[in-house]
């Protein structure tokens, strides 16, 4: 079997367009960073190619007829060149830099220090979550404002596992996290490990809510994904929402909010606070 390869892609786009083209990357990949200069815009997604092998003209090839679809253009400076993962990690473990966002301090193993906050370690992985992302921060602010002691905590679309353990370590409570991608199961069960609330999470891998019991009722839910599934879930996070209980979502675009909010105030949840960072919202719900 061939050796699965990490593929870093990067794209220079124009600055007033860089939310549109990290978007649609994201929704792909599961991750986009990006960094700003005078007049220009920096795209990177780390792409590994676990499941399809694409090689570089194919994956080239696949970006080009995703832009396409979301009615973008593909930029004339676009590379993508293979990473060994081992060199990945490590690069990764030297230049991400902490996050402090509300009551966490997020960070890898080389940005360890004393702080009068929570402290997460999160290990360079391929799940999406690293903290440094507008969805996460907002999440992570949202649940640092919230006045309220859940005792029981779903994690939908858990990812790195970065909120999972962020809930369990600031409410000392019991979480339970789904994921539709195994590894990204294995990521929030290392990172629970690594910060001492391994008996605190439960990562499971399954469908979104097919994954639990139909009478299972949480007073706390979080869901960092997309737009779109975040409506076509909306029902079904009414049903598993305990009467009285809070909803942080977020992964959805300003454009975007009006969608998402009328899915959700359809399900009699009401909106309480909308935190936008970088023109990414996270909204919080109450079903009263």
């Amino acid at each position: 079997m061939m050796k699965p390869l990490l593929m870093l892609l990067r794209m220079y786009t124009p600055k007033d367009k860089v939310h549109l083209y990290a978007h649609a990357l994201e929704e792909a990949y599961n991750n986009a960073v990006w960094h700003d200069s005078s007049d220009k815009s920096l795209i990177e997604v780390y792409i590994s190619n676990q499941q399809k092998y694409l090689d570089i003209p194919a994956l080239k090839q696949e970006v080009i007829s995703l832009l396409k679809s979301h009615h973008l253009e593909c930029p004339d400076t676009m590379s993508i060149e293979t990473i060994e993962e081992k060199d990945w990690v490590k690069c990764t473990q030297e230049l991400a830099q902490p996050v402090e966002v509300g009551e966490f301090y997020i960070h890898g193993p080389m940005h360890k220090k004393e702080i009068h906050k929570i402290n997460i370690l999160l290990e360079p992985g391929m799940a999406f979550g690293s903290g440094t992302h507008p969805t996460t921060k907002g999440c992570l602010q949202a649940m640092s404002a919230l006045e309220i002691t859940p005792k029981r905590i779903l994690d939908m679309g858990c990812g790195s596992g970065i909120l999972s353990v962020a809930a369990a370590k600031f409410f000392q409570t019991f979480v339970t996290a789904i994921d539709n991608d195994i590894f990204a199961v294995s990521a929030t069960k290392a990172n629970a490990d690594k910060n001492g609330v391994t008996n605190k999470i439960n990562a499971q891998h399954g469908n979104g809510y097919k994954a639990i019991q139909s009478n299972d009722s949480f007073d706390l839910v979080l869901c960092n994904i997309l737009a779109k599934p975040l409506c076509e879930m909306a029902p079904l996070l009414k049903n598993h929402l305990a009467p009285g209980g809070y909803a942080i979502l977020s992964g959805l675009l300003g454009n975007q909010a009006d969608e998402v909010i009328a899915a959700h105030k359809n399900c009699n949840l009401k909106l309480l606070t909308t935190v936008d960072i970088e023109n990414w919202l996270t909204l919080v719900f109450n079903h009263a």
